[in-house]
């Protein structure tokens, strides 16, 4: 048999059957192909994942995308691609995913209290309600 015929086929699902399916709670995994699977358990929530065999251990790792609401097929789609793409390149997705999340640029606490001082200390009357401030925070 050859190779194109041995792949697995992307985007089994459509939005109306997604719809659908949500609509009716049917537990279980749900294949968009590729990996990709809707997720809904008994308890009715649902979830993107994103399925796979690690190279070394050859466990199945899943790797949550994201909840059913806040993200849809296409978004689901589109980090199941990316996830395949680190596996290509001989990378793990969630370790990927985990060293993305790590270099966001979310500020810390005192850099924010910094900008926040340099933003008001025109409003404040005096030197000493400045230093108020600083020691505060």
């Amino acid at each position: 048999m050859d190779k194109a015929r041995m792949a697995r086929a992307l985007h089994k699902l459509s939005a109306l059957e997604v719809s659908k399916l949500a609509k009716r709670s049917s537990s279980g995994r749900h294949s968009d192909g590729g990996g990709l699977y809707l997720t809904i358990d008994k308890a009715g929530r649902k979830r993107w994942i994103f399925l796979y065999r690690d190279r070394q251990s050859k466990k199945l790792r899943e790797m949550g995308l994201g909840g059913f609401v806040e993200t849809s097929l296409a978004e689901a789609r589109s980090k199941a691609h990316s996830a395949r793409e680190h596996l290509k390149a001989g990378r793990d997705p969630l370790v990927a995913s985990k060293a993305a999340a790590k270099l966001s640029t979310v500020p810390t606490f005192g850099e924010m209290a910094n900008s926040f001082i340099t933003a008001m200390e025109g409003q404040w009357r005096n030197e000493k309600h400045r230093q108020q401030w600083r020691m505060t925070l």
